[in-house]
């Protein structure tokens, strides 16, 4: 796998990311596996989550999860 798919894959996950993020904003609530946090319901659980998705999707967008050193 070359450089430039691996710099795409990244980019990929971390827009999916950041935008899931902001969907969550846009409808108060994110979807988990076993749980729904609701941002009225549960705001600091909801925010939290929010938080690190966002953080996370952010390493990606800027490479800081590279693995083509």
């Amino acid at each position: 796998m070359g450089t430039a798919t691996q710099r795409a894959i990244e980019l990929v996950v971390g827009i999916g990311m950041i935008g899931y993020c902001a969907y969550a904003i846009v409808t108060g609530r994110i979807h988990g596996n076993f749980k729904m946090y609701m941002r009225g319901e549960s705001p600091c659980s909801f925010w939290l989550t929010v938080l690190i998705v966002f953080c996370i999707g952010m390493a990606f967008l800027l490479g800081y999860v590279s693995w083509r050193h």
